[in-house]
Formats: structure tokens, sequence, C-alpha cells
């Protein structure tokens, strides 16, 4: 008898799990002063409360490939409304490593990407490794949002109804001609 009971644990225990690692939407979470250096080797402090809500965009190397699907289509319906700093997870990079890394980043990326060197916003985040993570914070720095992985037509559907209540309309600022921050 405790042998079948048994047997059902690892199953009840997995399926909550599975549930709450494909919740996107998170309770109001204050999330803390953040502050990074550049590939170009700028301090960026990112304080709160702030002038717009923020999207951060943080992803290991496994995880940088799923970053376009979610920052393109946020720069073209939100332009200046948001801003959008990515954040590069590189916690494990030796110290020697770590100048070839900033300049192949300098080589690609014009904008400013934050490089954490030492995992503080992966466990900050309750990052999981390989996958994207897109978090919203509004202008006050709660976390109203998150998600991980690729990006979807539901899960865009999902963050453009979180992103659209914080974010008011403004004809001047919409759409792709505006220039915005993805670093």
């Amino acid at each position: 008898m405790k042998r079948s009971r048994l047997f059902g644990l690892p199953l009840a225990i997995a399926i909550p799990c599975a549930v709450l690692a494909e919740s996107d939407i998170r309770p109001h979470r204050r999330v803390s002063d953040l502050k990074y250096d550049d590939q170009f080797g700028v301090e960026h402090t990112l304080t709160f409360p702030s002038d717009r809500p923020r999207v951060l965009v943080l992803a290991d190397r496994e995880g940088s490939a799923q970053i376009a699907s979610w920052v393109e289509p946020l720069v073209a319906r939100y332009g200046e409304r948001i801003e959008i700093r990515g954040i590069a997870l590189l916690a494990g990079v030796p110290a020697w490593l770590r100048p070839t890394l900033r300049s192949l980043f300098r080589r690609r990326l014009s904008y400013p990407i934050l490089m954490d060197w030492d995992g503080a916003s992966a466990a900050k985040f309750d990052y999981g490794r390989g996958a994207a993570l897109v978090v919203a914070v509004d202008a006050e720095g709660d976390e109203v949002w998150r998600a991980a992985g690729p990006a979807d037509a539901e899960r865009l559907a999902e963050a453009f109804r979180q992103l659209d209540a914080l974010t008011p309309e403004d004809e001047e600022n919409l759409g792709p001609s505006a220039s915005v921050r993805k670093g």
C-alpha cells in the first residue's frame, strides 16, 4: 500500500512545478536598483522610480538566440514609451576572458548591453539557464510580468496587454521610427 502512494508522489510534485514554470504573470515584486558596466566600459545605473516602464531582457549564451523574438515586436509597438535594457549573464567567465567577450560584444552591438559578471541579476530574477528571461517593470519599480523562453503570438499578446496598461498612448512615440535603447 505504501508503495502505491509513493509512486504518485514524484508526479504530484512535478505537475505543479511544470505549471509554475509556464506561468508568465508574477505578483508584484519590487525591483531594486541595478548597476552594471556595459561592453564599452560605461557604468549604467537603473534606478526606480523611473520616467517610464522598463523591460529587462536577461540571457546567457544559450538564451541569447531568443532575444530578437521579444525585442523586435516590443520596439515596433512601443518605441520610446518603454525602455528596453539587455543584461548579459556572464557568471563563471574567467577574468582573463572578459576583455575578449567585451570586444566581441562591442563589434556586434552598437547599443549598450549590461554585463553581469557575478550572477547577481540571475539570482535577483530567479533566472533559469538556457532561455531568455523578459521582465516588465513599471515606472515605480514593481515587477508586473515575466516570461522565459522564446516569444510566440500568445505570449506577445500577454506582454502587450501588460505593457499597454503601463504606457499612455502617445502618437509621437509610436512605432519603429522611434529610437529606443535596446541595451
